[in-house]
């Protein structure tokens, strides 16, 4: 997170890019643009599913400057979405 934020938290981690609850009006649509990808028609039914998530988090907490700061979840998309069934 940016210095300058007001949230209670300094880490996040989002499982996901993209949502299949296909809200009209979610300020992450925009952030599909970054993988080329449509923001409108490809943010519900292209659903980027981060494999290595858990292997990555792992890894950064496991380094000895880990502070032991909070970590919110899915703080772009919803983090509990159809593909967590899959994966």
């Amino acid at each position: 997170m940016p210095a300058s934020s007001t949230m209670p938290f300094s880490w996040t981690i989002s499982p996901y890019r993209g949502c299949s609850h296909a809200c009209v009006y979610c300020f992450a649509r925009k952030s599909h643009t970054y993988l080329d990808f449509d923001p409108g028609l490809d943010f519900d039914s292209q659903v980027v599913v981060k494999v290595n998530a858990v292997e990555v988090l792992r890894v950064e907490l496991a380094k000895p400057s880990w502070g032991r700061h909070h970590v919110a979840l899915g703080t772009n998309t919803d983090p509990y979405q159809r593909a967590e069934g899959r994966y």
